[in-house]
């Protein structure tokens, strides 16, 4: 049995699932979008707290826009007294 590997994106996107978004609405086509972030939010979220299982529900979001934003800057104009949590 292969063993799970949870960084692999998988299958390339094949031709015909390309042409099936290609034929949707805008709206749909944000719909989608939508529901992807939604799943690259909590797969992030359950990947931090499996690392760090003593992070708080603040600090798990704290290192979940950290991580997204990839730009400490950025997190430091949102939230400029939070600590710089390990991801």
């Amino acid at each position: 049995m292969e063993e799970y590997d949870p960084f692999d994106p998988g299958p390339p996107m094949t031709e015909e699932r390309w042409e099936i978004l290609l034929r949707l609405s805008p709206a749909e086509k944000g719909e989608v979008c939508c529901q992807l972030y939604e799943i690259a939010r909590t797969t992030l979220e359950a990947s931090i707290r499996y690392r760090h299982p003593e992070y708080t529900e603040e600090q798990v979001t704290l290192a979940r826009n950290r991580c997204l934003w990839r730009d400490d800057e950025l997190f430091r104009q949102v939230y400029p007294n939070a600590p710089l949590l390990p991801v």
